[in-house]
């Protein structure tokens, strides 16, 4: 599917951003390639632009931030049998409301409750043998990074799955910085000059 010509997309948004500074459109756009030092501060700017536009600050008078609706995907993870725990999206932000269980029949379960780290480690320890179906789960992050790799989170659950089981998992997208092979920000045309001032007032 081919994407909208409303929409803006990286290339832009550094033409712009140069054309801001007084550096020229770039290459591109028919001007003179930016230095590096040029060319990080562009990208300095673009990048903590598309953070402010995607997680925007507390407005005067708000009680709460805005949170854009495109920033809550659903995943759906299976938790393997004889599993303790499901690896998270790599974009995973943080977990919004509940989780949805699908039971191996098919029929829809209650919602399994999300406790804390320390809820789960002391049912564990009371019951380390205990299988069946997942009755409550908690968010862990998983210890240690990469030179490739950041730090991911996991579902634990309690006890220990006696069957394979599947979840509707909504959760708040950490989206990635542009790049030439990912070049469209979230938010799609209807942001287009949303994100663009975001990235300039940073600028």
């Amino acid at each position: 599917m081919l994407e909208s010509t409303a929409s803006i997309e990286l290339l832009e948004l550094q033409s712009e951003v140069g054309f801001f500074f007084g550096y020229g459109r770039g290459p591109n756009f028919g001007d003179q390639e930016w230095t590096e030092d040029k060319q990080r501060a562009i990208d300095s700017c673009i990048n903590s632009g598309l953070h402010k536009f995607y997680f925007p600050p507390l407005l005067p008078g708000e009680r709460s931030a805005h949170e854009w609706s495109f920033l809550k995907p659903i995943s759906v993870l299976t938790l393997e049998a004889a599993a303790k725990s499901i690896l998270l999206p790599n974009d995973f932000g943080g977990l919004i409301g509940e989780l949805v269980l699908a039971t191996p029949s098919g029929q829809r379960a209650e919602p399994v409750p999300v406790v804390g780290i320390g809820v789960i480690e002391r049912q564990r320890h009371l019951g380390p043998d205990q299988t069946g179906q997942p009755m409550m789960a908690a968010i862990q992050p998983r210890k240690g990074t990469s030179h490739d790799r950041g730090q991911h989170f996991e579902l634990a659950f309690y006890p220990i799955a006696d069957a394979a089981y599947t979840f509707k998992v909504a959760y708040t997208l950490a989206a990635n910085v542009l790049t030439a092979q990912h070049p469209y920000p979230l938010g799609g045309p209807v942001h287009r000059e949303t994100i663009l001032e975001s990235c300039l007032a940073v600028a």
